[in-house]
């Protein structure tokens, strides 16, 4: 990729004992800022090259990590004991990045569940001092619900106390992911992308919302938040009255008008626009 030196054999032990892959993109300049990015359920760090591109000549270095039970990393597909687990991976990964860059502190991206992830640790008092700023893309507060989103929200309640590993698809129509149709051929064709989700983490998704909305004020660095007004998957208007929670004065909040939920990954012209206001947005901070 132009300007940047990727290195993809990488890997870090989790606390309790798997192999967690990461990639980096090192600048061919001088590191000015790093940014880590925790992707969402069921897909993988590789799927974000348009948002890697778009930092291109910047000085800014990336982190990407595979969830546990996702992408290159070890652990049963879609799978979590504790949403907690989370939170403590991608808290080694950032310790990393900090120790390869003068500790300097981080950006911090997710989207859609990797933006529930993301929320919770920076709401998290002790790891919100590693942070320069949030970027929250797409998060999945909230699921937007139907039928089959509320059988099983019910389903995951019962099941995560009593069979918490047990997986199921999630029954996510790939269709909604993006407008570009080669976005969708590519993630129904990519054998890194899984449709699995256990109980556990069925439940954890379904309840997240409760802290996030209840520690939003508990945020005091820069928030800037992107949602397409079309996504069918992470219900907009839960980024909305997260938005309107915050108490942090530098917040920013972006709704892309008919884009679906893969605002980064949209049609050209839609991707472009998000992409360089993101951009614009983390140089300016």
């Amino acid at each position: 990729m132009n300007d940047y030196t990727n290195t993809t054999d990488l890997l870090i032990s989790s606390q309790d004992g798997f192999s967690l892959f990461y990639q980096r993109w090192l600048p061919s300049e001088n590191t000015r800022r790093v940014l880590v990015f925790q992707h969402g359920l069921g897909e993988h760090s590789d799927r974000y090259q348009n948002l890697i591109q778009a930092f291109s000549g910047t000085g800014t270095a990336f982190y990407a990590l595979d969830a546990r039970g996702h992408g290159r990393s070890g652990g049963k597909r879609g799978h979590v004991d504790h949403f907690g687990q989370f939170i403590d991976d991608l808290h080694d990964l950032i310790k990393r990045a900090r120790q390869e860059h003068d500790n300097q502190k981080v950006f911090l991206l997710g989207h859609s569940m990797g933006g529930a992830i993301v929320l919770k640790y920076a709401i998290t008092e002790k790891y919100q001092e590693d942070l320069r700023g949030l970027v929250v893309s797409s998060p999945a507060i909230e699921p937007v619900m139907d039928l089959t989103k509320k059988m099983q929200k019910q389903a995951a309640a019962v099941l995560s106390r009593i069979l918490p590993s047990f997986t199921t698809n999630a029954y996510l129509d790939v269709q909604n992911l993006s407008h570009n149709p080669h976005v969708v051929t590519a993630y129904q064709a990519d054998p890194l992308v899984h449709p699995q989700s256990s109980a556990q983490l069925g439940h954890a998704m379904f309840t997240v919302h409760r802290d996030i909305y209840q520690n939003a004020s508990s945020l005091t660095i820069p928030v800037y938040l992107i949602h397409g007004t079309a996504d069918r998957i992470a219900n907009v208007e839960s980024t909305q009255k997260f938005y309107e929670l915050l108490t942090t004065p530098d917040k920013t909040l972006n709704l892309y008008e008919g884009l679906y939920h893969e605002t980064m990954n949209e049609r050209a012209e839609d991707r472009n626009r998000v992409l360089n206001e993101l951009k614009t947005w983390v140089l300016a901070h």
